[in-house]
């Protein structure tokens, strides 16, 4: 009796640490409001039990009259400790995938950090507009 109520709760145990790891791919939802970017996520945050290769993904809001830039996510590099900048290039690549509606990158997820990028958006009259949220790996 006793060895089949610890396996019964072993097996809820797992089945609970299963479903807490498999949340899906960060979503970020990219807003222009005026001449400035808003995010639904910032930061986004990235946990170690999320597991290797994560895909972010940032879309534009339905019905948007902006568009992402030809490079409309750019990894500019690793925070320091001392507010600075350092090349960064095992997490994240320098430049992310998509079109003018979304944008994708893949993120290593196998060390901590925290690494700041732009988002480049072009208005309806095709004005540049920036902002640099950052990505945690935790």
């Amino acid at each position: 009796m006793k060895n089949t109520l610890l396996a019964a709760a072993l097996l809820a145990i797992c089945a609970w640490t299963a479903v807490a790891s498999a949340q899906p791919p960060p979503l970020v939802t990219v807003t222009l409001v005026g001449e400035q970017i808003q995010v639904d996520v910032d930061p986004v945050v990235i946990q170690r039990r999320m597991g290797r290769n994560i895909v972010i993904r940032w879309q534009l809001a339905p019905g948007a009259d902006y568009r992402f830039e030809p490079e409309g996510i750019v990894i500019n590099g690793e925070l320091t400790g001392g507010g600075g900048l350092k090349a960064e290039q095992d997490q994240l690549p320098r430049s992310c995938r998509g079109g003018p509606n979304h944008v994708t990158c893949v993120n290593q997820n196998s060390r901590s950090g925290q690494f700041k990028y732009t988002i480049h958006l072009l208005d309806r009259n095709n004005r540049p507009v920036a902002r640099d949220p950052i990505i945690v790996n935790q």
